[in-house]
């Protein structure tokens, strides 16, 4: 909850492709085999404007790149994440490719200690089981002019647990696959083309009922069968040209086409026929076509900025919507160590996440914003001073900044009932959601400090965020349910 925001704010890139189950077990495990990462960047404002759908951060991961010495092979085992990770050369430099596999046994392995707890006679939960893997997969290709790559990733979890009045199974998954091409516009520009298939998807179904003993087996009597699920699809063509606009000046332009596709499954079913069965689904498509640039540089070493713009027309039920991402920053150096820096974010994302805990549970649905639901909209102004200084030898090294923030929030949807934290309960989710607004606002300090083999970094918020719905809290301002006021690290 970067800022106050929602969790679906937070967009997460790999390889410049959106993941949307970056987590395995609850977000106990990334979903990316560190070894194949090169570098993480992650940014709370001034985003970039070739990505867009981000109102809190953006988290950006790229993969290795590049010429291989030779071939390479790392195996890891743990209780946690066990995998193999390969680096093939080909047999010119220009060609590389990368593979690893990654499977979790620890759904299992708690389930055995849960076991010795049952047998105690304690009551609670009875029994877990599952399993979570991912396999990750990239070749890239550079000649003098041209370079291309492929990526291939996938990834699921599946778990299950079982009380003595209920039994939950929570079930997500993804599978991408993205080709790009990139060819040099002489000595300072480049042109790249890029498309991605991205299908994700995420089930929670509960069961209801007593507990009986089978054989000597505890097995649920189930009464009541309530399913929610949501199964997507998303594929992009974007293409980016780069280059200097003039000396000291950089820009990146491009547009980008992204077509979207979302299912929402409700299945209810009450053995004891007190309820009508319900078996029901909605499936709706969304399209959006951006146009994006970037412009930044500097001034006689004093002053930086990066200006950047992305108006996008959105289709979604037969009616059009136009809105436009706005992003500028400003730093200005008084000396050669410290500086001031100003920020501002416009933000508009065409989605919302009907989410649970903060943890990536099945039962968190994806839906497209229509009139009903319109597009979520940010806006944030940050101001601040950092301090920056290396001694001659850079042996020593101190980064320090203060700075202050305010961010609205528009068109936010939450669940009117926090039962819906724990599993999906409403057969209809349309009736128990609601849209408000938000505000957050705060003070940032940070400081890292790095002198020989030691490297030390803190981290200080002191921040205020609160929401309003008109069917929460009599349409009153409340705190947000993870509104964290000191937040230390």
């Amino acid at each position: 909850f970067v800022r106050g925001s929602n969790l679906s704010g937070n967009r997460i890139e790999l390889s410049s492709v959106p993941i949307y189950c970056p987590t395995h077990l609850l977000g106990l495990l990334s979903s990316f085999d560190m070894d194949m990462v090169s570098s993480t960047t992650f940014t709370s404002g001034a985003f970039p404007s070739s990505s867009g759908n981000a109102t809190a951060s953006l988290t950006s991961v790229e993969l290795i790149r590049g010429n291989l010495p030779s071939k390479t092979d790392n195996f890891s085992i743990s209780p946690y994440i066990s995998g193999v990770h390969i680096a093939i050369p080909g047999r010119t430099s220009k060609l590389n490719c990368h593979v690893s596999a990654r499977i979790s046994p620890f759904p299992e392995l708690a389930n055995l200690a849960l076991s010795q707890i049952s047998q105690r006679g304690r009551h609670g939960l009875l029994s877990t089981s599952g399993f979570s893997y991912d396999l990750l997969s990239a070749i890239d290709w550079t000649g003098k002019s041209i370079s291309a790559d492929v990526m291939f990733f996938s990834t699921m979890d599946k778990l299950k647990y079982l009380t003595n009045r209920r039994q939950s199974k929570m079930n997500s998954s993804e599978h991408v696959i993205k080709a790009s091409i990139s060819h040099k516009l002489g000595n300072t520009g480049n042109i790249r083309a890029q498309s991605y298939i991205n299908s994700f998807s995420s089930e929670d179904i509960q069961s209801y009922g007593i507990l009986s003993d089978s054989g000597g087996q505890l097995a649920p009597y189930i009464e009541n069968k309530l399913q929610n699920g949501g199964y997507n699809f998303e594929t992009s063509t974007k293409v980016i040209v780069d280059g200097l606009l003039c000396p000291g000046i950089k820009y990146e332009s491009g547009t980008e086409i992204l077509y979207r596709k979302y299912e929402l499954v409700t299945k209810y079913l009450s053995v004891s026929k007190e309820k009508e069965p319900v078996d029901k689904s909605s499936c709706t498509s969304a399209t959006d076509v951006s146009a994006f640039g970037d412009i930044s540089g500097a001034f006689a070493d004093m002053v930086n900025f990066t200006l950047g713009v992305r108006p996008t027309a959105h289709l979604s039920d037969g009616k059009q919507n136009f809105n436009c991402d706005v992003h500028a920053m400003t730093n200005v150096n008084m000396g050669r160590s410290m500086g001031i820096e100003v920020c501002y974010d416009r933000a508009v994302q065409y989605h919302h996440l009907l989410e649970g805990l903060p943890v990536g549970w099945g039962q968190d649905l994806y839906i497209a914003s229509n009139a009903a639901f319109p597009e979520e909209v940010m806006n944030q102004i940050y101001a601040g001073v950092f301090f920056s200084k290396v001694n001659k030898s850079r042996s020593f090294f101190i980064d320090a900044s203060l700075g202050a923030y305010y961010k609205t929030m528009h068109n936010l949807v939450s669940y009117k009932s926090a039962e819906n934290l724990f599993g999906t309960s409403s057969i209809s989710w349309e009736n128990d959601v609601t849209v408000g607004e938000g505000t957050s606002k705060g003070i940032e300090v940070s400081m890292t400090v790095k002198f020989g083999r030691i490297d030390l970094r803190t981290a200080y918020t002191l921040s205020k965020t609160d929401r309003t719905y008109p069917d929460l809290n009599y349409g009153k301002p409340f705190p947000f349910r993870f509104d964290r006021r000191h937040i230390a690290n």
